[in-house]
C-alpha cells in the first residue's frame, strides 16, 4: 500500500504525456480503440434491438452480460453506449438521456414528481422508474423529498 500513491502519480504522468488514456476504471494506450469481431458485432446488434423493443423496460444487466459476454458488456458501458443505473438495471444511453430530460422537464413545470408518475409516464415498472430516479439523485439532478423528487 505504501507504493499506491506512487502508482497514481505515474499514471497521471503517463496520461499527461499522452501515453495513456484513463476512462473511468479503464486504462488504455493513447489512441486505442475498442473493436468488436464479427461474432461480437452480431451479438451487440441483437442486444441493441432488444433495447429498442422495450426502451424503458430493457434487458437486465445479467441478461446483457449473457447475451454478449461480460467483456463486451463492460466495453459497451465504458464506451457510453449503455448506462448502468444499478446492479440490475441498464439502459441504452439515448433512452436513459430521454428519461432524464423528460423527468427534468416535468419538474420544471411541476414542483415534484413521484415514482408512480415516472412509472406511468414511461409505461414501465417500478423497478426501472426507481433505478432512474435514484441515479438522478446520485447525480444531484434531483433529491428525494417525502414520496417524490424535486429538482436541486
Amino acid at each position: 500500500l505504501k507504493e499506491m500513491p506512487d502508482y497514481y502519480t505515474r499514471l497521471e504522468r503517463l496520461e499527461a504525456e499522452a501515453k495513456l488514456t484513463v476512462r473511468g476504471s479503464t486504462v488504455a494506450l493513447s489512441g486505442h480503440e475498442v473493436h468488436f469481431d464479427a461474432k461480437q458485432q452480431t451479438a451487440v446488434a441483437a442486444l441493441l434491438k432488444d433495447f429498442e423493443a422495450n426502451p424503458f423496460a430493457p434487458p437486465s444487466a445479467k441478461a446483457c452480460a449473457e447475451a454478449v459476454g461480460s467483456d463486451v458488456f463492460s466495453a459497451l458501458k465504458e464506451l457510453g453506449q449503455l448506462v448502468a443505473v444499478s446492479d440490475e438495471v441498464v439502459f441504452k444511453r439515448t433512452d436513459y438521456d430521454a428519461m432524464v430530460d423528460a423527468v427534468r422537464g416535468t419538474l420544471e413545470m411541476s414542483p415534484h414528481i413521484s415514482l408512480a408518475q415516472v412509472r406511468d409516464q414511461f409505461r414501465t415498472s417500478r423497478k426501472y422508474a426507481q433505478a432512474v430516479l435514484e441515479e438522478m439523485d446520485a447525480r444531484r439532478i434531483t433529491r428525494r423529498e417525502g414520496e417524490g423528487r424535486v429538482l436541486r
